[in-house]
């Protein structure tokens, strides 16, 4: 059967999902716990937690334990089909040294969930008791997990006695006292137990759900936290509200406070159950709406109106919700207020029309446009060279930007050496503008002739 459990898990593990990325329990990723061949005996579980939602598939773990001794591991992957198709599963095979059966249970197995991305881990609520070959969950009906609250504890103070060799903590002190500096440390830091200097930290109750939450606290001590709830079994033959009204909440029974046992018979204010109607978390005496708002925001209210595009009521005539419909827009050539022309169509005027067809024929629809297109414009302006203002530039061209910079004319000439625009004299081998060169027979500028030997002067 062990085996079996092992083909079903690798089955489903190619079918459901593929590894993303492998933590040292699952080195060969291959979504079970490296170390289940070590266990005589193996049960699996099909699960998922919460509503299903909870995982990345391919990099999150279910992990299966005791007192923290990893027993197994399922990876996050989708249900391909059933009820449950699309949601997050873990198929979990956990192992025992000892096995167990359904007349004698084995150990209790407790699980963890495990975020690959940021490797933290959160406890889950329930757990199993083994039962060797066991099968809990199945991919169309799922053991259902509750995702639990991980608080921070508090550092765990110990004896550093590596730090004091050849002596141990307790020789050291005893020896050379607390305040004796080993190496670079005080003794009192490397073995803080046998000098009574362990740290001193904040600690409370952190969970918020409690009575004597404390937000304050640095760290998490489950032990102190309060919560609501009576155990009439405690203060037999009384029950909690009699216990509580005859003898008050201070008041030692056995081995306990009654405020200890009689929570909320002792808070009744902030214990007190209240009507919710709507299961909003809010009592009906405090909620301002006892249903749901709609999508306007009135409580239980019908939303927005059949024939209506939104909360206000307005409706949309095809140009957008609440817009104006269609219009018939004529061109206004000669500014009159009445448009004539080409007629169009539309959700909003184009520049220059109006809603008015009314004029016949426009004063602008044969020849008293200007030569800029206006109706009853004056052309050019004064001095421009065309109908957006521009003038002449130096060589002549509208709007353009004159003789360039590294030019000596509008024909883009340049100066040559003598200083003349668009001139040809240039500058010899010698140096100089217009110059004839190396003179005949010699070797250089400065008139030196080879030797016999061929070096130059």
């Amino acid at each position: 059967m062990k085996g079996f459990l092992k083909i079903k898990h690798i089955l489903l593990t190619v079918l459901f999902g593929v590894l993303l990325s492998n933590p040292s329990f699952d080195s060969d990723g291959d979504g079970q716990f490296d170390g289940l061949p070590s266990f005589n005996f193996d049960a699996s579980v099909t699960g998922l937690i919460g509503d299903g939602s909870i995982g990345v598939v391919g990099q999150d773990y279910l992990v299966a334990h005791v007192d923290d001794e990893i027993r197994g591991v399922g990876i996050a992957s989708e249900i391909p089909f059933g009820p449950y198709a699309g949601q997050i599963a873990y198929l979990t095979t956990y192992g025992s040294y000892e096995g167990g059966s359904a007349d004698s249970p084995g150990e209790t197995i407790s699980f963890y969930f495990y975020n690959g991305a940021t490797e933290d881990t959160t406890p889950i609520t329930e757990t199993i008791n083994f039962i060797s070959d066991g099968s809990d969950g199945s991919v169309t009906a799922p053991f259902e997990f509750t995702l639990g609250s991980s608080y921070p504890a508090p550092p765990e103070c110990v004896d550093n006695d590596a730090a004091v060799t050849p002596f141990d903590c307790v020789a050291a002190v005893a020896s050379f006292g607390c305040s004796f500096t080993w190496g670079v440390s005080l003794i009192s830091e490397v073995c803080p137990v046998s000098c009574d200097s362990c740290p001193e930290y904040e600690l409370g109750c952190m969970d918020p759900s409690a009575l004597n939450y404390d937000e304050n606290a640095e760290y998490h001590d489950g032990d102190t936290c309060t919560y609501c709830g009576d155990d009439d079994s405690a203060v037999t033959p009384f029950d909690c509200a009699t216990a509580v009204a005859t003898f008050g909440c201070d008041f030692t029974w056995g081995n306990s406070l009654i405020s200890d046992v009689c929570v909320s018979s002792c808070n009744p204010e902030e214990c007190a159950e209240c009507e919710d109607v709507d299961s909003d978390d809010i009592c009906d005496d405090e909620d301002d709406c006892i249903g749901d708002y709609d999508e306007c925001g009135v409580c239980n209210g019908d939303g927005i109106d059949e024939d209506a595009c939104d909360c206000d009521g307005n409706v949309d005539l095809g140009c957008g919700c609440g817009e104006p419909a269609a219009t018939t827009w004529c061109q206004d050539l000669d500014g009159d207020g009445l448009g004539g022309g080409t007629a169009v169509e539309g959700c909003s005027a184009p520049p220059g029309w109006i809603n008015d067809c009314s004029d016949p024929e426009p004063d602008c629809a044969t020849n008293d446009t200007d030569e800029c297109g206006e109706c009853g414009g004056d052309g050019v302006d004064e001095g421009a060279c065309d109908c957006e203002g521009n003038t002449l530039d130096e060589c002549g061209e509208c709007g353009g930007t004159g003789i360039p910079g590294w030019a000596c004319d509008c024909d883009g000439n340049v100066l040559d050496c003598a200083g003349e625009c668009g001139g040809d004299a240039v500058v010899d081998e010698c140096g100089e503008c217009n110059g004839d060169g190396i003179d005949e027979g010699a070797c250089d500028c400065d008139g030196n002739v080879l030797d016999c030997a061929g070096e130059c002067g």
